[in-house]
Formats: structure tokens, C-alpha cells, sequence
């Protein structure tokens, strides 16, 4: 099931969506950085696409950008 988001949930400007890939959406470690986070789903962003335009110095594999 799909709903479309055209702003966050709340007025509060300290409430956000944040969208992950990768080790990012490991949720211990989301919980680590980010207590107060919580899941809402999977998500398309239109308009937007991941690109990998450099290599990692540290683990080898591309970096995002």
C-alpha cells in the first residue's frame, strides 16, 4: 500500500522525514543516533534518483551523492 506525503505530518519544524539506504536503515543504529525516530515506511521520492559518483577510501564500495 502507497500514500503519498506532499509535507511531513506535523507542523513541528523539528519533525521530519528522512529517507536511508544501506547501513542506514539499520535500526539499531538508527536508534543509536536517533532515539526519538520512529519507522513510517518505504518511499518513492519523485523527481529525485541515488547516484554513486565517487569510491569509498574506506570500505571500497561507491559513496551516494
Amino acid at each position: 500500500m502507497y500514500e503519498k506525503l506532499t509535507r511531513a505530518r506535523s507542523g513541528d519544524p523539528l519533525n521530519h522525514l528522512y529517507f536511508a539506504y544501506g547501513s542506514n536503515l539499520d535500526s539499531a543504529q538508527m536508534r543509536r543516533r536517533c532515539p526519538s525516530a520512529r519507522l513510517v515506511g518505504a518511499a518513492i521520492l519523485d523527481g529525485y534518483r541515488l547516484g554513486f559518483a565517487g569510491q569509498s577510501a574506506a570500505w571500497g564500495g561507491g559513496v551516494a551523492t
